[in-house]
């Protein structure tokens, strides 16, 4: 887990969150010549060969915890769309709980049998929040068309 600091990669302190970055022999190699000019590596510890995941997360007495991505951008009916900003909307009405706990959240998720990409709403079971309410709520602000989440998921903790 890592940090930027000062234009370099650098280990994040302990329990922060940061990107995630791997290396060894397991780990992809990069893109076949001529297909990307995007290079998936960083340079960390004096070496360009970790690869960056795009994954955020933070390590808690050993345990790895995924805590999002670096891009939150879902590519939906040809239309590239900010999941924050669905989020942000979503979460105005139906924010965090008690505890501080982030209660609606919403990802991309693919069907790779039909081809497709559908935003989802991943919502807390004890939220009450309807998938037709919430596309309501965010028709009120702005969002609409291929932007509506089109499937609700219930997470239990």
């Amino acid at each position: 887990i890592v940090q930027l600091k000062e234009g370099k990669y650098v280990a994040a302190p302990k329990n922060a969150r940061g990107l995630i970055i791997a290396k060894g022999p397991g780990v992809f190699g990069g893109y076949l010549k001529g297909t990307s000019n995007k290079v998936p590596f960083v340079e960390y510890e004096g070496t360009k060969d970790w690869y960056n995941t795009g994954d955020l997360g933070r390590i808690d007495n050993g345990n790895l915890y995924l805590m999002g991505r670096q891009k939150r951008f879902v590519k939906v009916a040809g239309e590239m769309v900010s999941l924050p900003a669905i989020e942000k909307v979503l979460q105005a009405k139906w924010g965090p709980d008690e505890e501080g706990k982030m209660t609606v959240a919403c990802e991309g998720v693919e069907a790779p049998d039909q081809g497709k990409t559908f935003i989802a709403i991943f919502a807390a079971e004890d939220i009450k929040i309807e998938l037709k309410q919430a596309q309501h709520h965010l028709r009120q602000n702005g969002i609409d068309g291929v932007q509506l989440p089109n499937m609700l998921i219930r997470v239990t903790e």
